[in-house]
């Protein structure tokens, strides 16, 4: 599988994974050691603590995800993706931004392993 196909497909699965509120399934899309590199925080590393992130992001209300990719290069087995982003509670946006992922051809699979966003609402006061 390509790489523009596989990120589709991952990228597919992390939206619905929003949608249902299913962490474990988010959590699929990552290589073992990931990075989530995201505004107001520190980096999280690895998959528990993008589990812990996720988890307060649902309980927070978010059950929606969109990813629009606007630009993909391959080289190899690594992948980069930048794109555009919405966070959704209901129909509400609640957040919306850029997005540059590494990803990694993994067996049958293109995994997020670096993943940033970065919000282009303002900084909260």
């Amino acid at each position: 599988m390509n790489a523009e196909q596989g990120i589709k497909k991952s990228n597919v699965i992390i939206c619905k994974a929003f949608a249902a509120q299913d962490v474990e399934k988010a959590v699929t899309v990552f290589t073992d050691d990931p990075w989530f590199l995201a505004p107001h925080t520190e980096t999280l590393k690895g998959k528990d603590a993008i589990k812990a992130a996720y988890t307060e992001m649902f309980e927070s209300g978010i059950n929606g995800l969109t990813l629009s990719s606007t630009d993909l290069e391959q080289i190899g087995d690594t992948a980069f993706e930048a794109g555009e982003y919405t966070l959704l509670v209901g129909d509400t946006i609640t957040d919306r931004g850029k997005y540059l992922v590494v990803w990694k051809h993994v067996g049958d699979n293109w995994l997020a392993h670096r993943d940033m966003i970065n919000t282009s609402l303002p900084a909260p006061a």
